[in-house]
């Protein structure tokens, strides 16, 4: 009997060229499952700097509420107002500074009984990124 050659010509480069995108397309999916991965993290950390602010802002407004509650009229709030308070017209004010360049704007005009309105609660952010866009393929040169 007599042994013939396997011819596995076309077989063997259809196998290498899905080995090929199989190995492709893993690599491609681990590089997305880490970028997504690093922007959920910085989302989690931008959502507790603003809840923290937002703590902050009614830990204020409690402060407030203790201080017009011993103060006996608008006053003699001057003398007990809540750190960081600065009066204004016909109300208080204050900006409360996060631990990552956020801050929150608190406006309250006080009222004839005794209490406040909130007229102004605004979170903002300093921008932190680059001064221009970064160049995808290196800069030009003149000259």
């Amino acid at each position: 009997m007599e042994s013939r050659p396997v011819r596995l010509g076309w077989l063997s480069l259809l196998l290498t060229v899905i080995i090929l995108c199989l190995a492709t397309l893993s690599v491609l999916s681990f590089s997305t499952a880490r970028a997504d991965l690093a922007l959920a993290q910085k989302q989690a950390r931008q959502a507790q700097s603003v809840y923290a602010l937002e703590c902050a802002g009614q830990q204020w407004l409690a402060e407030l509420d203790a201080a017009l509650a011993q103060a006996g009229d608008t006053a003699e709030l001057d003398a007990l107002p809540p750190h960081g308070t600065a009066r204004e017209g016909p109300g208080v004010s204050a900006v409360l500074e996060g631990a990552d360049g956020r801050s929150l704007s608190v406006f309250a005009e006080l009222t004839a009984d005794g209490g406040y309105r909130v007229i102004q609660w605004r979170q903002s952010a300093e921008w932190a990124g680059e001064a221009e866009a970064p160049a995808l393929f290196g800069t030009l040169r003149e000259g």
